[in-house]
């Protein structure tokens, strides 16, 4: 157990730790039992492996319903909770911390068009936020679509997407009751208000409206929630029309409309290759036009504005550039917007009717860079700091005017919305998080560079509170993700102050897999070179410790998803570096998940961790470092996971095997814990993220005996 807690042990700790001992009796009586709970045994190219654990999945997911199963999952769940309850008031404490430094309930995103206004906002007390609209010609704001109402008596609740239509007569919307990402796709009168007219299962979260409001395009789920057939559908009549059906099955389909509103775009992809396809809406039968084809061997978007298409590929740097054409099939015609660079990396392109917005990164910082299409003239946006973090994710834009809006952070400044005006070149602050009694002066922020095993150097953020070295332990928070491509950007670490208040260091490893250096930074950290991702996270540990930022088994680690394969590698290998690690919803089954192609996810990862279905090298490669796969017999440090019984990405039994073993094979006395929670890879509930994220900044702080902030 946590050092401390070894002489002040409550009453209920007392009967949590007999219950863990109890806890472990019932797993090995349920393991021996034979038929369905005895060991699994896989064959994988053709040898019989045998998961201990296995029977931790159930055989009707994505039910969840064998009692025993249920059973062991809400054991652990009460162990976890009653673990929280020995410091109540810590946690709560370090929740509204975390909740002060995030989005507030009484936060607004407004929006508009050629004749509406938009308003997004959450009411008082409200977990989900509620939809307004007023039409320009009148003051009279009326209620869109009532998300908090919608959620009543639902326990988990995601509205995945809303849209109404272009003459404003219909409002169309997809909801996740379950968190499989698996949707409804409904659609209702706004001029009287009825009720639904139309009701569609097993949808993705993207749909799109005719330019004529008529019908709208929509995306079937299979069975395993792949993304794999685009419909139109007829509102008046119902009346169904298949236009497109993914027949590969690495490819998942997206559709969406044209920022000049007159086209329908089908984008089908994986993680390396795309394909679009444009849909003639005006022929009844939805004729289909290959733009750039898969056979291009090119990842792409394209927009269309009055202006021409626009086009972000990698066809001739593999940081990608932008295009634009009157003829999107020709790229002999295509004409370069940005200049062709050898470093830097283009993230995100935001096109607007007469502006592009580019998203780039450069040695691990970030840039806006705006283009006038009309001329080609173009320019960088200037910011108060040299090293910052800039997203426009979960931004409504206004693509019919000059404006753009984007959220801005740094390691010491809270995320602010700017609205940058791209015509006059104005840029003003509309809104912010301004935590109380935080003074960024009081903070040092460092850019170190550990070496790795290949001699490559790892960027590493970090941030402490300026009294941190009065405190001889040192101890260190250490985040990492490491892959996709997902790069962790100088973002302000509304989670982890609670941790840098009380003493500790706070780092990010900047690992491959990530695309802080560029698309290469990727390259090196995937498929046969995804080791490196976890050569370079022990690095940078290793560093942290020789230059004297911490002390050996003084590291907490957190990450969450992919990030908890790098940190189950690590205690894996090396132990006795860590005091503890926190994780959400962590992907630790590799082996055993990719494997399986019925799982929705699985075959989208072959593109970034290899197939081992196909490849017995890449099997071999997998089984070698796959957390849940190495669990050996060693002393673990403090170890604490979520899991969600309906997530789609990470599946439960897969954190909930993991635990399982580490418990059975560790030798310390540490506390391994598994919280399980309903829903699904994350919640839409306002708040439920952050309180996550508080169980496991307590977790940590209880292991490092820190409770009071310096």
């Amino acid at each position: 157990m946590f050092s401390y807690m070894k002489f002040t042990v409550s009453a209920l700790f007392l009967f949590s730790c007999l219950w863990v001992n109890g806890l472990m009796a019932i797993t090995q009586q349920l393991v021996s039992e034979g038929g369905t709970y005895s060991a699994t045994i896989n064959s994988y190219h053709g040898i019989d492996y045998q998961d201990e654990f296995g029977w931790l999945r159930d055989q009707s997911y994505p039910n969840v319903t064998d009692p025993k199963i249920l059973q062991y999952l809400s054991r652990e769940n009460e162990l976890s909770k009653a673990f929280f309850a020995q410091d109540k008031q810590l946690l709560t404490q370090v929740f509204e911390e975390i909740k002060s430094r995030s989005p507030l309930t009484g936060r607004v995103q407004t929006w508009q068009d050629e004749h509406y206004l938009f308003e997004k906002r959450y009411k008082h007390n409200a977990k989900y936020p509620t939809y307004f609209y007023t039409r320009k010609a009148s003051d009279r704001k009326k209620v869109l679509f009532d998300a908090e109402l919608r959620a009543r008596d639902i326990e988990n609740y995601y509205l995945e997407s809303i849209e109404i239509s272009p003459d404003y007569s219909q409002l169309a919307w997809v909801e996740d009751t379950r968190g499989d990402k698996i949707g409804t796709l409904s659609v209702k009168s706004l001029e009287n208000n009825k009720g639904k007219e139309l009701i569609i299962e097993g949808v993705s979260a993207s749909f799109a409206w005719a330019p004529d409001s008529k019908g709208l395009y929509y995306i079937n789920k299979n069975r395993e929630g792949k993304a794999y057939q685009i419909n139109y559908v007829k509102v008046s009549t119902g009346q169904i029309t298949t236009l497109y059906t993914e027949i590969d099955q690495n490819f998942w389909v997206d559709v969406y409309t044209s920022v000049s509103k007159d086209k329908i775009f089908i984008n089908t992809r994986n993680w390396n290759v795309s394909e679009t396809i444009e849909v003639n809406w005006q022929d009844k039968n939805g004729t289909l036009k290959v733009l750039i084809p898969r056979s291009a061997n090119t990842s792409h978007t394209v927009q269309h504005t009055a202006l021409g298409y626009v086009i972000k590929t990698n066809l001739h740097n593999n940081n990608f550039d932008v295009f634009v054409t009157e003829n999107a099939t020709a790229p002999n015609t295509w004409r370069n917007l940005l200049e062709n660079r050898e470093s830097g990396l283009i993230k995100n392109v935001l096109v607007f009717s007469e502006y592009v917005a580019t998203r780039e990164r450069s040695e691990g910082v970030d840039r806006l860079r705006i283009v006038n299409l009309k001329n080609g003239e173009y320019w960088f946006v200037n910011f108060s700091e040299d090293i910052f973090g800039l997203t426009f994710y979960g931004i409504i834009q206004d693509k019919g005017t000059a404006t753009i809006k984007l959220r801005y952070q740094s390691l010491i400044t809270p995320r602010t919305i700017y609205s940058y005006n791209m015509k006059t070149r104005e840029l003003t602050a509309i809104d912010g998080i301004f935590p109380p009694g935080f003074d960024k002066s009081s903070y040092e922020t460092k850019r170190l560079y550990a070496t790795g095993h290949d001699g490559v150097k790892i960027p590493i953020s970090l941030i402490r509170h300026k009294q941190f070295r009065k405190l001889k332990k040192r101890p260190l928070l250490l985040y990492v993700y490491g892959a996709y491509g997902d790069g962790i950007p100088p973002e302000f670490p509304r989670f982890g102050f609670s941790a840098i208040d009380r003493g500790m260091t706070y780092a990010v490893a900047h690992v491959r897999g990530g695309d802080e250096l560029g698309k290469h930074w990727h390259d090196q950290g995937k498929l046969l070179n995804r080791k490196n991702t976890f050569e370079d996270f022990l690095s940078v540990a290793d560093y942290l410790v020789e230059n004297g930022y911490t002390t050996k088994g003084n590291i907490s680690a957190t990450g969450e998803s992919s990030g908890g394969t790098v940190l189950g590698v690590a205690i894996n290998n090396r132990p006795e570096l860590f005091k503890s690690i926190s994780v959400l919803v962590p992907f630790v089954d590799v082996v055993n998940t990719l494997m399986d192609s019925s799982l929705e996810y699985s075959i989208y990862d072959w593109t970034e961790f290899g197939n081992p279905t196909k490849s017995k090298e890449v099997f071999d490669y997998m089984m070698s470092y796959s957390p849940y796969e190495n669990v050996r017999t060693t002393n673990y440090p403090d170890v604490y996971a979520t899991a969600a019984k309906h997530d789609p990405a990470v599946g439960y039994w897969e954190v909930a095997k993991w635990i399982a073993k580490l418990k059975k094979y560790n030798q310390s006395d540490s506390s391994i814990f598994l919280g399980v929670r309903n829903g699904g890879h994350v919640s839409a509930e306002l708040f439920e993220n952050e309180f996550e994220f508080s169980k496991l900044i307590t977790f940590i702080l209880r292991s490092n005996q820190l409770r009071e902030k310096l």
